[in-house]
């Protein structure tokens, strides 16, 4: 509860910054109708960029539960290094600041009022695909909290049409890895923190409503499902960095996956429930370069 209560206060403080930031640094606002609802979006071009520039990669940001688009691109500070490293950023918003990763899954069948996010994701990349200059073969997902949920559910239905996915501070659930494929390549990066308190490292079960819609999975659980189903080497690689004589950052990293693709477990060791952002460690950076790395495959014909 601390955790959620100091989350709740730096997404005040943000907002609070808005007025000291340029228009444009912030992104344009859009819409789209979809399932009854004007859903919102806002998306971040690099300056020069229009309808007439050569196809950019394209970063599909979904904020943590509580938040909005705007707060999502303040805390991971994508925008900036869009305009460094030239791709367009998508921050969709999730109704009430949450996100329904759950639709049309048994176990959510009683909970009231679900929309179908991940169809509405799904209609706003074709939107967006349409009206901007997208690479189609470069295009991304990447979440915080909630947000990460979302990841994982728009991995396993967007399989082949998401290049790389990315979770910060969340986890797997287990009726998203009830409808995954058995043949997985996606390539994965997760980040957790080992003190995460909101979604605890060892998993934990999820009600809504007070009823149970799942369970949470366990970060190294999470691991071993990706990499099993990606068909991964059995033994990943492993490496250490260390932060502060309070943090460090143990990495265990599957190569040589399904399609050439790696799954990646970053455990900042004492790390709680954050958007990790440390000298000589900035998840943002660390995630583009992981994303950068791959492409889909050609289309075929």
């Amino acid at each position: 509860m601390d955790s959620l209560k100091h989350l709740l206060t730096l997404f005040a403080l943000l907002l609070m910054l808005l007025a000291f930031v340029p228009a444009g640094a912030q992104g344009q606002p859009g819409t789209l109708e979809y399932g009854g609802l004007e859903r919102t979006y806002t998306l971040y071009l690099p300056e020069g960029v229009d309808s007439e520039s050569d196809p950019l990669p394209l970063v599909i940001a979904l904020h943590p539960a509580g938040g909005d688009a705007v707060t999502m691109a303040f805390i991971t500070g994508l925008n900036v290094l869009a305009q460094r490293e030239r791709f367009i950023v998508l921050y969709p918003n999730g109704p009430g600041g949450y996100w329904d990763y759950g639709w049309n899954l048994p176990e959510w069948e009683d909970v009231p009022d679900v929309r179908d996010d991940p169809g509405f994701i799904a209609a706003l990349l074709d939107d967006i695909t349409a009206m901007y200059p997208i690479d189609a073969q470069r295009i991304y997902a990447l979440g915080f909290s909630n947000g990460a949920r979302m990841v994982f559910r728009l991995a396993c239905e967007m399989n082949g049409r998401l290049a790389a996915v990315a979770a910060v501070s969340g986890l797997l659930t287990s009726d998203v890895a009830a409808i995954c494929p058995e043949e997985l390549a996606v390539p994965l990066l997760m980040m957790h923190g080992t003190a995460d308190t909101v979604i605890p490292w060892e998993g934990k079960p999820l009600y809504l409503d007070g009823d149970q819609v799942g369970n949470t999975l366990a970060a190294v659980d999470v691991l071993d499902f990706w990499a099993s189903r990606a068909a991964c080497p059995d033994t990943p690689d492993l490496g250490q960095l260390d932060i502060s004589p309070h943090i460090s950052i143990r990495r265990a990293s599957y190569s040589g996956c399904a399609g050439g693709s790696s799954v990646d477990l970053y455990a900042v060791v004492g790390g709680g429930h954050e958007w990790f952002t440390y000298p000589g460690f900035v998840a943002s950076e660390v995630i583009w370069a992981f994303f950068a790395a791959y492409p889909t495959a050609e289309p075929a014909g």
